[in-house]
């Protein structure tokens, strides 16, 4: 019985040792490296940032379908990469690591389509359309010319490269270090050095050195933690690609519609310089027909300022599109302004599970634990050096063979027991900057909806109040005017009113369009839109009015 337990336990301890020389690693480890570098890849963090956000019903089902595996993870990573989602937030779980991105497909249009297994409302898949230079010619909207400049954007590429080499360096750590072959030759007679056959021994050797017990496999979990930290920082960088090309969106939306505002009053002002020649001609002032055509040429020239803030406008995306500058780019679409149904504590929280720079930071945690369990591994257990040697018959020896075995003592004295304390500091530090890192999540993703908030009762204040009645006494002036009952100055102030009033509305839609990219960006991905109400209701918490 008790050689039966040894051969047992020499044979598991062999096959241990083969699969460590061949790089085999630890499930755990294996679909944490997996994971990470198919959430690395461009199309797929296009799909992942770019699809509306999912039910919290599909979330919970996800979750739950999910546990098992990221409980292993997390045992795996002492907690370091919680939930699996530290790549792309959504990406890098071993069940969710199946996700294929295909690219290739291409829509009517000429878009090409990269698509996620992951399922959206209703059991679809979610599609990001990635437009092609003849489609980014014709009318453009934000979604389509962010998977563009992600899919265009060599930031991307070089970033899911950097990902790449940490996961085959993660793989190289897990692998026992290269055996080493040695000859030794002794004893040859100084008289006659050539005389090899007179020498004492002729020994070759095949040694091979074996590090402390389990350092290797928390070496390469730290190392596959960092790659998944990387895949997160691949999803941040597209983040704050998609988060350039939204703010340079809004300003070309809100470029376009100040142009069309001051385009269509300079129909308003021919109309005023008419009915002052008219008016002159009958016998009127000369005054006011001086001062419609001077203010008809003082709106000429904000139009053509107008229109080097478009040109400037398009000349950005194209940038962030990899684009010539002056390619041409077709008009944004425009729609109803939108706002979010999320409330602050809901940003907040889907901030915590998307946010890439909380899942780089969980990441980090658990690779700094596991490096400080490897180095307690190396401070308190012993390292082995085997050997086997075999002697060629010279100077009278027989053949022969031989064994080395040798251990390190860490415990008496060395570095490790220092290296492992650094270690363990280390550990502590990457916990409390991943815990702040939550912190400062959890802030921008709420204020980041009060942005939102706040633009969306500016702009319906404007829309629904202030235009109306900018609008009515435009028309009862110009009236007034055309039957001699009102001055001149009445209709050209209240033509100067109506064309502010759209223009801080356009401000406001362009202030409307960037909260919600900057909101985009705080939770991880793009936040789910509702409609604006149909009236500017007050902060939940107002203390302003009072009963009156």
């Amino acid at each position: 019985m008790a050689s039966d337990r040894c051969v047992k336990a020499t044979v598991m301890v062999a096959a241990g040792l083969l699969l460590a020389a061949s790089g085999c690693l630890p499930g755990a480890t294996r679909n944490t490296l997996e994971a990470a570098e198919r959430a690395a890849s461009p199309e797929a963090v296009a799909s992942s940032l770019l699809s509306n956000e999912e039910s919290a019903g599909a979330r919970r089902g996800r979750g739950a379908a999910d546990g098992s595996a990221g409980g292993e993870a997390r045992r795996a990573g002492d907690g370091g990469a919680r939930d699996g989602e530290a790549a792309g937030g959504r990406g890098t779980r071993p069940t969710e690591g199946r996700e294929r991105a295909a690219s290739g497909g291409r829509t009517a249009s000429g878009e090409r389509t990269v698509s996620s297994e992951r399922a959206g409302e209703g059991g679809r898949p979610r599609e990001a359309h990635i437009p092609d230079d003849a489609a980014l010619e014709r009318e453009v909207d934000l979604a389509s010319l962010q998977a563009a400049a992600i899919a265009r954007h060599p930031q991307v590429a070089a970033a899911a490269q950097r990902v790449r080499a940490t996961a085959m360096d993660a793989r190289a750590e897990g692998s026992l270090p290269s055996p080493e072959l040695m000859a030794e030759l002794w004893q040859v007679p100084l008289a006659r050095p050539w005389a090899v056959p007179d020498a004492g021994m002729l020994m070759f050797s095949v040694r091979q050195e074996i590090p402390a017990a389990g350092s290797l496999d928390r070496a390469a979990q730290a190392m596959a933690l960092e790659a998944q930290a990387g895949a997160a920082m691949v999803t941040g960088a597209a983040l704050e690609i998609a988060r350039d090309v939204g703010r340079a969106f809004a300003m070309y939306v809100e470029a376009t519609a100040r142009h069309r505002a001051h385009g269509e009053h300079v129909g308003i002002f021919e109309q005023m310089s008419a009915a002052a020649r008219a008016r002159y001609t009958a016998g009127g002032p000369v005054s006011d027909l001086v001062k419609a055509d001077l203010e008809r040429a003082r709106l000429l020239s904000s139009v053509a300022r107008e229109q080097g803030r478009l040109e400037e406008a398009r000349a950005t995306l194209n940038v962030l599109l990899s684009r010539a500058v002056d390619a041409p780019l077709g008009p944004p679409r425009e729609g109803e302004p939108m706002g979010t149904k999320l409330t602050p504590a809901e940003a907040a929280e889907r901030a915590m599970a998307r946010s890439p720079a909380v899942a780089a930071a969980e990441a980090m945690k658990g690779a700094a634990a596991q490096r400080a369990e490897a180095a307690g591994r190396e401070a308190s257990y012993p390292s082995f050096l085997v050997g086997l040697s075999y002697f060629h018959p010279v100077g009278g020896m027989h053949a022969g063979w031989g064994a080395t075995v040798g251990m390190s003592l860490p415990w008496v004295w060395g570095p490790g027991s220092k290296r492992a304390e650094g270690a363990t500091a280390r550990a502590r530090g990457e916990a409390s900057a991943a815990q702040a890192v939550r912190l400062q999540a959890r802030g921008g993703a709420a204020t980041a909806v009060i942005a939102v908030q706040e633009a969306g009762r500016r702009l319906l204040a404007l829309r629904n109040e202030a235009l109306p009645v900018a609008q009515r006494a435009l028309e009862v002036t110009r009236a007034g005017y055309a039957a001699g009952g009102s001055d001149f100055l009445m209709w050209l102030d209240a033509a100067h009113a109506t064309l502010e009033v759209e223009l801080e509305i356009t401000e406001a839609q362009g202030d409307l369009e960037r909260a919600l990219v900057e909101l985009d960006f705080a939770v991880g991905g793009r936040a789910a839109r509702s409609p604006l109400p149909l009236v500017a209701l007050a902060p939940a918490h107002g203390a302003a009015g009072g009963a009156r």
